[in-house]
């Protein structure tokens, strides 16, 4: 059954070296898609003695003319998400399930 179509845009991020040796994150190509979304749970994470919860989400779509790679990010409703997993799948309106989590940055 599908749910309700968001609109959802993903964000190629290509990493490169600058001048003086820092690593830059550049966004190198954009797509605006429709995705069915379900949210499969939050958890505690802990990074540096700070915990904070991670809300992952599962986008289902149609991605043609593009390869989604662990390089891109997607943008739902003014948030960040940082694609975790990638698994083609063969149904009717839908060729590819990501499942991404929120990393706050908006």
């Amino acid at each position: 059954m599908v749910g309700i179509m968001k609109p959802i845009r993903l964000i190629k991020i290509t990493s490169s070296q600058d001048v003086n040796g820092r690593w830059t994150e550049t966004e190198s190509a954009a797509y605006n898609v429709w995705a069915s979304l379900l949210k499969t749970g939050s958890s505690r994470v802990v990074q540096n003695g700070q915990t904070s919860i991670s809300n992952t989400i599962q986008f289902k779509m149609y991605a043609k003319g593009f390869d989604i790679s662990v390089n891109w990010r997607l943008v739902w409703a003014g948030r960040q998400y940082t694609v975790s997993g990638i698994d083609r799948i063969d149904e009717k309106l839908f060729n590819v399930l990501i499942t991404a989590t929120a990393n706050g940055k908006s």
